[in-house]
């Protein structure tokens, strides 16, 4: 897994890194996704400020999915701010050489950032499932349980929670001077965070919350396909007089039966849980190959294959960031009625 070069009179050793992948073709590809990556975050960015702003309009205390929804979108904004910041960085690191800290040092700062931004959505995406799967599956248990209030407390502790977790990895990285001596030149140096803490971090992290968020949401994805196939069911089962009382009086007759408003919130908690196990799962079995394939991973033999494959997990993550605003709009009316009156408002001011 090395080739060796012989420099008389030294023999050097360089490893190599092109398992299934030459370092020319690495190269052009992670460029290409670098440049997607970003043109997509950037969208993303237009979308969850819109997102954020309609939900605000509408009022964020309005229902505790709402409310879970404007959370999201806060979070998934500024993941995605980050993400432009650091391939922004990493553009730039090689196309300039500038003075004073090396921009490829302030990108490592900035990815911590951006996990922890990521894995925020994540939590909040999973708490999302879990509590519509609830009150759909028991109703009369969990409907006046999971309120805007104590929503807003949970989302809380989540974000609050979770800085708590990586404040240790965040508080232990600096960038720091030193003069190299007998030529008085001035250099930078990055240090990272001390192994017993990145080890905890990587097990906890990058591992056991990302299979156990996505076990659960996939759970809940089913919990409610199955509500959902049954609702569909016992609606066309229900005479047209019944069905047009019941959506006039907007609740449902009894536990087990969804009006129409209830059946898209719904789908629409539905279909962003299954964005989530989409855009969630193929990064996870990334994670479990190199535990498999010890090789499959940074500065390995197939380092140049497992670093494309890493610019492509980030692809996965920004269009599941960016992708919401379309399931807000198609089935959310309240969302859609709210965006649709304020490009009205701003057509007749322009």
């Amino acid at each position: 897994m090395t080739t060796n070069i012989t420099v008389s009179p030294v023999l050097v050793s360089i490893p190599r890194y092109d398992g299934f992948m030459s370092s020319e073709a690495t190269t052009l590809t992670t460029l290409i996704l670098n440049y997607v990556n970003l043109s997509v975050a950037a969208i993303g960015v237009a979308t969850n400020v819109i997102n954020a702003l309609v939900f605000t309009r509408a009022g964020p205390g309005v229902n505790a999915t709402s409310t879970s929804f404007l959370a999201l979108s806060l979070s998934d904004l500024c993941f995605l701010l980050l993400v432009c910041v650091f391939i922004v960085l990493r553009m730039l690191n090689k196309l300039i050489q500038t003075p004073g800290i090396p921009l490829t040092y302030l990108s490592f700062t900035v990815v911590t950032y951006w996990h922890y931004a990521y894995n925020t959505s994540v939590l909040i995406t999973t708490y999302t499932a879990v509590q519509k799967a609830c009150c759909v599956a028991i109703p009369l248990t969990f409907k006046n349980i999971f309120t805007v209030k104590r929503t807003i407390w949970i989302l809380i502790l989540i974000v609050f929670g979770l800085l708590a977790f990586y404040l240790p990895l965040m508080s232990a990285m600096s960038i720091t001077q030193t003069v190299v001596s007998g030529t008085n030149k001035t250099v930078y140096i990055f240090s990272y965070a001390p192994k017993s803490i990145t080890s905890t971090f990587d097990m906890t992290l990058q591992n056991i919350l990302p299979t156990l968020t996505l076990a659960a949401v996939m759970l809940c994805l089913m919990v409610l396909v199955v509500k959902l196939r049954q609702a569909s069911t016992l609606r066309k089962s229900m005479t047209a007089t019944e069905e047009d009382e019941e959506v006039g009086k907007g609740k449902s007759k009894d536990g087990s039966v969804f009006n129409a408003r209830e059946i898209k919130v719904i789908q629409a908690v539905s279909a962003v849980s299954l964005m989530f196990v989409v855009c969630n799962l193929p990064p996870i079995l990334v994670t479990y190959a190199t535990f498999i394939e010890p090789e499959f991973n940074d500065y390995r033999y197939y380092g140049n294959l497992y670093s494309v494959v890493g610019s492509a997990r980030i692809t996965l993550q920004i269009i599941c960031a960016t992708a919401n605003i379309f399931v807000y709009y198609y089935f959310n009316s309240g969302y859609r009625a709210s965006l649709l009156a304020s490009l009205c408002i701003n057509k007749s001011r322009g």
